[in-house]
């Protein structure tokens, strides 16, 4: 008889944490049969009006002349960055068209060859469809050609950057292309489909159509080794960093107070990829919104995807953002070292340079410089960071930060324009 009531007994509390559990379910998913058909408002992150994006003018335009630009960009939209299963349910095939195509030639070789269409077959690549992991997408393809088109208005056109006596043409052999290729006109991204394609794209957009058949250098490094991403096997010191923040009061402390999300991403999910959550949430916000569960609601996803997005962003901002300083080190010389050689060495030296690049490209960067006051989000499909070198009428050279279109102050400067020195000063 005992035994009989001890089975019981344990089958009533087995009853009672199921039902907690399933209570606890309902709890934190409440609404969802109610807010999941709320339509999602548009998402910053998606970039889908980057023809808003234009470049504010400067104050007294008059008083100054653009000696320089340098633009740090971050690819347009894309598929998933890697093979990942998402979320129990996530079923997607991709679609892209913006294809890379390729002429095998040895340098000095002037005989003609044919130009060859690569082509992703179905089923041969880790993404249903026929993209590979990380392509542009056609929408991305119309993202960076609107933002070269507004680097022509604000930087061509008008003869801004280059005069009108001497206008910039890439296939002009007698022209710039002369000296374009160092230091004149610098042209860089890291060597993957989406950010060499979101580059090309802004430069074939921004300069004006070719007077004939030119090949216009592109500068790569290998990803294994690039200094346009946070990289721990070129700068080992990253490895340190990442440690003593993840260790940090401020940090431990934080995630510590993050149990409320967690618990209602495991209840929206149920089974899901936790180091490429973010990437699919805002893949499939932007490109994929149908395979979003059917449960989700926008204010559960407001939630979840900014838990996601903090963890992964906070290591940039927080310990004086030295992490951003140190993985972005290398770019940021170079940049300023552009500006200095442009200051002193006049007219022969660079007017142009582009860094096509990624998110992670782009946010260091904004932390390093700015810090929380700069980087306040995730930066968007094809972002931008664009450094303009002017000299007023007195001879001093001066540099503006332009942001999507809007000029940002320094924190501790009075206004959007900053003197060499104190470039020199914060880098």
């Amino acid at each position: 008889m005992e035994c009989k009531e001890v089975k019981i007994v344990r089958a009533r509390r087995g009853r009672l944490l199921h039902m907690k559990a399933w209570a606890m379910y309902l709890c934190l998913t409440a609404g969802h049969h109610v807010a999941a058909t709320e339509a999602f408002a548009d998402y910053a992150y998606c970039s889908k009006h980057v023809e808003q994006n234009v470049i504010a003018p400067l104050d007294n335009p008059d008083q100054y002349t653009l000696q320089q630009v340098q633009i740090v960009m971050r690819h347009g939209a894309r598929t998933l960055a890697a093979r990942s299963s998402c979320w129990t349910g996530y079923n997607v095939t991709w679609s892209c068209n913006a294809k890379m195509r390729v002429s095998p030639q040895l340098d000095g070789d002037s005989n003609p060859h044919h130009v060859y269409d690569m082509r992703y077959m179905e089923g041969e690549t880790e993404l249903k469809g026929n993209c590979h992991v990380g392509q542009l997408l056609d929408e991305g393809y119309a993202q960076e050609f609107q933002n070269g088109r507004t680097f022509r208005t604000a930087y061509i056109d008008a003869g801004a950057l280059f005069p009108a006596s001497n206008p910039a043409d890439l296939s002009n052999p007698d022209g710039p292309v002369v000296i374009m290729t160092f230091p004149y006109i610098f042209l860089s991204s890291t060597d993957m489909h989406r950010t060499v394609m979101s580059g090309q794209l802004v430069v074939d957009a921004m300069f004006p159509p070719p007077s004939s058949s030119a090949v216009v250098p592109w500068h790569v490094g290998d990803i294994a080794l690039s200094s346009y991403v946070p990289n721990p096997t070129a700068c080992p010191k990253l490895v340190e960093i990442k440690a003593q923040f993840e260790a940090s009061p401020g940090y431990v402390a934080w995630m510590a107070n993050q149990s409320a999300v967690v618990d209602l991403t495991r209840a929206t999910f149920q089974s899901y990829d936790a180091r490429m959550l973010f990437d699919c949430l805002v893949t499939s916000r932007c490109s994929q919104p149908q395979s979003l569960p059917h449960l989700l609601s926008s204010s559960h996803y407001d939630q979840i995807i900014t838990y996601e997005r903090d963890k992964r962003m906070k290591i940039y901002v927080d310990l004086d953002a030295v992490y951003a300083k140190a993985s972005i080190a290398k770019v940021m010389l170079a940049i300023r070292n552009r500006m200095l050689l442009r200051v002193r060495g006049g007219a022969n030296t660079s007017r142009f340079a582009l860094y096509s690049g990624h998110d992670d490209t782009v946010m260091p960067l904004l932390a390093a410089l700015g810090g929380s006051q700069w980087l306040q989000d995730w930066p968007p499909y094809a972002a931008y960071l664009s450094f303009e070198l002017y000299e007023n009428n007195s001879g001093s050279h001066f540099v503006r930060f332009v942001y999507q279109g809007q000029p940002l102050t320094v924190p501790g400067c009075q206004g959007p324009t900053l003197t060499i020195a104190s470039l020199h000063r914060i880098t």
